[in-house]
């Protein structure tokens, strides 16, 4: 029931956004915005954002074989960077690919037939790079992954 509360108000307050601010806010702010609005009644009964849910060292999932998902990894301009991915032993081919952030520009990708792929490039900008995880080759209904950002 205080879901479906949550829920509602942040359809509410999406409604009564004025329109030309949600056209000009970016897809990020967009979605931050949104997920502000919908946990602030949490806020108001006592929730608070747990950080140690999520390691921030690392991200894990699964996804099917031919799934993808797409990250934001907030990085620092001029930084070189490495990025790290492997699979469970179902997995055949994981690929990554990290784009600039307006997602124009690939900075670097690993697309090569293998269970571990690494990205080496430096960041030319502040801010929010999209970073694809591809489970090209799974054998199982769903693969485990991991993805590990390091910076030099």
């Amino acid at each position: 029931m205080r879901s479906s509360v949550v829920a509602a108000a942040a359809l509410a307050a999406a409604l009564i956004t004025p329109r030309d601010a949600r056209a000009q806010a970016s897809p990020r702010d967009e979605i931050a915005r949104l997920l502000g609005t919908a946990s602030r009644g949490a806020s108001q009964a006592g929730y608070r954002a747990e950080p140690r849910v999520f390691d921030v060292r690392s991200m894990t999932g699964m996804l099917p074989s031919g799934g993808s998902v797409v990250v934001d990894a907030t990085l620092r301009a001029g930084a070189r960077y490495m990025v790290v991915g492997v699979c469970d032993g179902e997995c055949q081919d994981l690929d990554l690919r990290v784009n600039a952030p307006d997602g124009a520009e690939v900075l670097d990708e690993d697309v090569s037939d293998d269970d571990v792929p690494v990205l080496r490039f430096t960041a030319t900008e502040n801010g929010a790079h999209p970073l694809s995880v591809i489970m090209s080759d799974c054998r199982a209904e769903l693969c485990r992954f991991a993805v590990k950002v390091l910076a030099q």
